[in-house]
Parts: C-alpha cells; structure tokens; sequence
C-alpha cells in the first residue's frame, strides 16, 4: 500500500493508461484556453474504431489512434476553459446529426468522400463563425530515417491555430 501512495504522489502524470498518443496540452495552449470569453464548441465526427491511411515515401500506413487522441485532447480543452465544450458524434449512429450540423453551418461535403470525418470548430453564441477540420490534416508525416516516415498525431496544433483565428 506505501508504495502505491508513494508511486502515485510521485509520478502521477507519467503514465499513460490508455492507448493515446496525445497525453497533454502545452503551455500556449492552456493559455489560449483559459483566454477564450465567448463559447466553443467542437464537433468530433469519427468513428471510434477509425483508421486514417496515410502515404508515405515507401507505402501507406495505417493510424489507429485516432479517435482517441482527438478525445484526450478535447477532454484537456475542456478542462481549461469552462467556455470550451466537446460533442462526439459517431458516423454511424449519428449520421442525421452529423448531416444537420454541416447544413447548419454551410460545410461543404466532399463529393469523393460522402463520409467527410474530423473536427467542426464553432465559436460564438450562435456558433457564428465555423471551421472545419479534416481527419487527414490531424495528422503530419515526420522523417524518422531517410527513407522512413511516421504519421504523428498534430490535432493540438490545427485545433489552437483555428481557434486563434476564428476568436
């Protein structure tokens, strides 16, 4: 028992428990948080069990964590501003909401992709001013060898640059 006491005042933000990637949101981005003075509200459109192909040099790689690094990221926004709020919608069981939202907010469905999957940023009381996130520009492709390359999650990055711009 000391030892589980003694482990958990120690190190309690050092593991992570689930299979995210996204553990914890940056300085800037807590401070543009707790910043915010009118309502945000996203819209996670994606599947839980979602994966994002992505091509890279040699061939396409499959990214699996998806979902839940765009949950453990909305659920730190959440708890840095009580202006921020998430809704998590699901393709599948959704798909009329889903459809409502977009139409409400005039987003243009790519005719390629029916399923258009990501982030819908709205900020304002009536949710004026809106920005859509697609899936694949959550994540970016980074070198790791000259001939290798890694899909690396960059949901934090694209969800501050948003809400900078539309606040």
């Amino acid at each position: 028992v000391a030892l589980n006491v003694v482990s958990f005042l120690y190190v309690p933000t050092t593991l992570v428990t689930n299979d995210a990637a996204f553990t914890e949101l940056s300085e800037p981005s807590k401070n543009l948080l707790r910043s915010l003075d009118r309502p945000v509200k996203v819209y996670l459109m994606l599947p839980e069990k979602y994966t994002q192909e992505v091509q890279t040099r040699s061939r396409p790689v499959g990214y699996d964590r998806l979902y839940s690094d765009c949950r453990g990221l909305l659920t730190e926004c959440e708890e840095h501003s009580r202006h921020f709020k998430a809704e998590y919608l699901s393709p599948g069981l959704d798909a009329a909401r889903i459809a409502a939202v977009l139409e409400r907010h005039k987003v243009k469905r790519d005719e390629r992709d029916r399923e258009q999957f990501g982030m819908l940023v709205a900020v304002g009381e009536n949710e004026e001013a809106v920005s859509f996130i697609n899936a694949v520009e959550l994540l970016e492709l980074v070198p790791i060898s000259r001939t290798a390359e890694i899909p690396v999650f960059q949901g934090e990055n694209r969800l501050m640059t948003e809400l900078a711009y539309l606040t």
